[in-house]
């Protein structure tokens, strides 16, 4: 039978059984050392040395349901301008001549000269050659000629061609000629050349495959059941992981990713990727590699660019491209025909079992992680598939780890329109 017909075949028998996920999330560590799963009852599931323990159900899973001379009156120069401040001519509180309320020939309510808080020659707060609030020849609270209180040519803390607080072409707080001097805000960092291309590369890769990208500061926060994201802070860290994701999901065939969000499901299904550098908890959560968030209305995707990106990529898309596949129907009832017999997905993990361990063409599972559930068997499985170069595993059909492959391969040929029987995608060249 061509492969082309067992697509359709393949489709109605695994229609039969809707599979309708609860939300959650998927945890990758460094060589797939542990896996939680929230349909699980066990407390915590160990390997390693590396231990996870499940949150509530409706958390975790993989799943996850997320002045130099002015101021008012304001000396600078305890006022100042030209003359004054530290000067041998006056200082606050009066001068030569006068003082506070009063002076010769006058006192408080004004006379001729002088009035409260000045006289001929100073006052509080000022005298010829200047003081707190004034200059040569006038300054708050009066000099030769008038201020408040009143006298003949006088105003209010006025001066020979002055004003309050002022002096010869002066202004409020002023000095020869001042003005209010204002510290400028600190400029934001300049944009630089690389960061423009970062956001361009970003661009592009948002608008070809329909989905949303996130990196840098961007990232700041993310946290998945504990687990937070430590974010990149260079732009030669982000042009890199850029060009990694940029060149991964060109993998992939054309509109394969648009399917996800126009398959009914609308924005359920959409896909935002975070590009990080790392992850940390105040628990031990061993060597994570990646994240995969069930949320609505996103599906998020989150790698550490701290460890090999390819892998981690392709695991945790299969894990999207899975969930899709189920709620529309997929069910892998077969599967375990692939494994030993009597096998149970129970945490426990046998090393003879795995290719990487053992490098045994005829094992049944590609590396430990494999063996902690059927869903990071497949999307481990989905890794070599994607591996840029061909493991023995692949050599013969005969080979569980082949089988495997090819009936994961015949699945997504079932439910992708943009998945072409006729055409060997890039997980499939191992297979054909």
């Amino acid at each position: 039978m061509t492969r082309e017909g067992r697509k359709y075949i393949i489709k109605v028998l695994f229609t039969i059984s809707f599979a309708f996920l609860s939300t959650g999330f998927y945890i990758e560590l460094s060589d797939r050392l542990s896996y939680t799963d929230p349909r699980n009852t066990a407390s915590s599931v160990e390997y390693d040395k590396v231990t996870i323990t499940p949150a509530d159900k409706n958390d975790v899973l993989g799943f996850v349901n997320v002045p130099s001379g002015g101021g008012e009156s304001i000396d600078p120069n305890t006022g100042g301008n030209t003359g004054n401040n530290d000067n041998p001519n006056g200082n606050t509180g009066g001068s030569t001549g006068g003082n506070t309320g009063g002076n010769t020939g006058g006192n408080s309510g004004g006379n001729t000269g002088g009035n409260t808080g000045g006289n001929t020659g100073g006052n509080t707060g000022g005298n010829t050659g200047g003081n707190t609030g004034g200059n040569t020849g006038g300054n708050t609270g009066g000099n030769t000629g008038g201020n408040s209180g009143g006298n003949t040519g006088g105003n209010s803390g006025g001066n020979t061609g002055g004003n309050t607080g002022g002096n010869t072409g002066g202004n409020t707080g002023g000095n020869t000629s001042g003005n209010v001097t204002l510290t400028p805000k600190p400029s934001p960092p300049p944009v630089t050349d690389l960061a423009k291309a970062n956001n361009e590369l970003r661009k592009s890769i948002e608008s070809i495959y329909g989905i949303a990208v996130s990196y840098g500061s961007e990232t700041d926060g993310y946290t998945v059941s504990g687990i937070t994201a430590v974010s990149l802070s260079t732009d030669t860290e982000i042009n890199s992981a850029l060009t990694q994701l940029n060149s991964a999901l060109a993998k992939y065939p054309s509109g394969f990713f648009q399917e996800f969000s126009n398959n009914g499901y609308g924005s359920k299904f959409k896909l935002k990727i975070l590009l990080i550098k790392r992850y940390t908890s105040s628990g031990n959560i061993g060597d994570i590699t990646g994240l995969t968030a069930f949320g609505n209305p996103l599906v998020t995707i989150s790698i550490a660019m701290d460890y090999p990106f390819n892998d981690s990529f392709y695991h945790e898309v299969y894990h999207y491209t899975e969930y899709f596949m189920q709620m529309n129907g997929a069910n892998f009832v077969s599967w375990s025909d692939f494994n030993p017999t009597g096998f149970v997905y129970n945490g426990s993990v046998d090393a003879s079992l795995s290719y990487s361990k053992t490098k045994n063409p005829t094992a049944y599972f590609v590396n430990n992680y494999a063996q902690t559930s059927v869903d990071e068997d497949r999307a481990s499985t989905f890794e070599y598939m994607t591996a840029s170069y061909k493991a023995d595993c692949y050599n013969s059909h005969e080979y569980p780890i082949w089988k495997k492959s090819n009936y994961m391969s015949n699945m997504i040929d079932a439910y992708f329109s943009t998945v072409s029987p006729s055409v060997t995608e890039y997980w499939e060249r191992f297979l054909y």
